[in-house]
């Protein structure tokens, strides 16, 4: 497993593209020569910079630009994720909400369950060297009501690597995760997306 970042052979060849293209208007829609193209290059320069913000936050989530990864093979997690936390050594699971906010080179996530709340520190996707199965390592930290003490709470950290999984017509997140809390926990998680729309809550 590898970090997913942005893909530079996929970057460099598209900043020649837009650089061609730029060269091109200037001369066809603003008659600039091509012996005063290079004092031109401010303007080609920060085009090129406007492209890549934009794709970076914004475009990157559009099907024309994700069309068989010829852009980017990163997937769009943002969104609203439901379903289970099944702690180790309990018998019955609890309700676990994540909601993800991602460009194409950053991604975080906050955490809701009945009694806690929680919020990524480090997140990055991973991806196979094929970049056909990718994952999300996170160390994360949360604050719940104590174990041993009524209305109390407790902080901790811990740490994941969810696994995305395609199934059918849902994307489905799989992880086992641990933590530093005293006593120390571990469990799963089995988290479907159900949208765009945060709630900031369970």
């Amino acid at each position: 497993m590898e970090p997913q970042a942005m893909e530079l052979r996929k970057v460099a060849l598209t900043t020649v593209v837009i650089s061609i293209l730029i060269a091109v208007l200037l001369q066809v829609a603003f008659g600039v020569s091509a012996a005063n193209l290079p004092y031109k290059i401010g303007g080609i320069a920060t085009g090129i910079s406007l492209f890549w913000l934009l794709f970076d936050k914004y475009l990157w989530q559009f099907k024309f630009f994700r069309l068989f990864g010829w852009m980017t093979s990163t997937p769009n997690l943002n969104g609203r994720w439901e379903g289970t936390v099944h702690r180790h050594g309990e018998a019955k699971s609890h309700g676990f909400a994540m909601e993800i906010t991602q460009t194409n080179s950053k991604i975080k996530y906050y955490t809701y369950s009945k009694n806690s709340v929680g919020e990524s520190i480090v997140c990055t996707l991973t991806a196979d060297s094929l970049h056909h199965r990718f994952s999300l390592a996170s160390i994360w930290k949360c604050k719940t009501k104590s174990l041993s003490t009524l209305g109390q709470y407790d902080d901790f950290t811990g740490a994941s690597l969810m696994a995305l999984h395609q199934e059918k017509d849902k994307m489905v997140l799989r992880d086992f995760y641990f933590t530093d809390r005293n006593p120390q926990t571990k469990g799963k998680l089995d988290l479907i997306w159900v949208g765009k729309e945060r709630k900031g809550q369970l």
